[in-house]
């Protein structure tokens, strides 16, 4: 699986502001090619081994941070999303409102991993709940639905919800169904 340089971009620097004290070994415990790709700079528009540049470094990270993986994946997502939707686009995503959001989810997804096989399955505006699926995506525990997680949650408070809830669940080996509430 691949993933875009701008979601890469965000671990250096959530790092540098969470958890200063663990930057520099973690760079220094980076494979030489990762670390140099760092160091010189992740191209937002290419893509990268989600392995490679996303999921290992982030669990270094964790473990020197003496952090929960799961949980700095979701603090790490709220992070990215903070920092992606400053400015005119939290205008857009406030002008259409959470369900607006949701249901352009597969979408952006798809514009940050590679392959994304996502689907919006249920949306109810009334009821403020919707259910999306993952397939042949990653496994329930692996950090990076726990990264999308975190995007989410921050996605759907800056789309004006008050209240957001979002709850994975296990749908099989590769699949994940995330049930996302709002208020």
């Amino acid at each position: 699986m691949k993933v875009k340089g701008v979601a890469v971009k965000t671990l250096p620097k959530y790092l540098l502001l969470k958890y200063p004290d663990v930057y520099d070994n973690w760079l220094r415990e980076l494979p030489k090619n990762v670390r140099q790709e760092y160091i010189n700079g992740i191209y937002v528009s290419r893509w990268y081994d989600v392995d490679a540049y996303l999921r290992q470094p982030l669990l270094t990270a964790a473990r020197l941070a003496f952090v929960e993986p799961k949980q700095m994946a979701w603090d790490m997502g709220i992070f990215s999303a903070q920092d992606a939707l400053n400015g005119v686009y939290r205008f857009f995503l406030r002008f259409g409102g959470p369900a607006n959001m949701i249901r352009r989810t597969p979408f952006f997804l798809e514009t940050y991993y590679s392959p994304a096989n996502i689907k919006l399955d249920l949306l109810d505006k009334d009821r403020k709940y919707a259910e999306l699926y993952f397939y042949d995506f990653v496994n329930i525990e692996d950090v990076i639905i726990h990264r999308i997680g975190g995007w989410g949650y921050y996605t759907l408070l800056a789309s004006g919800s008050n209240e957001a809830k979002i709850d994975l669940e296990d749908a099989g080996e590769k699949d994940v169904r995330m049930i996302i509430q709002w208020d």
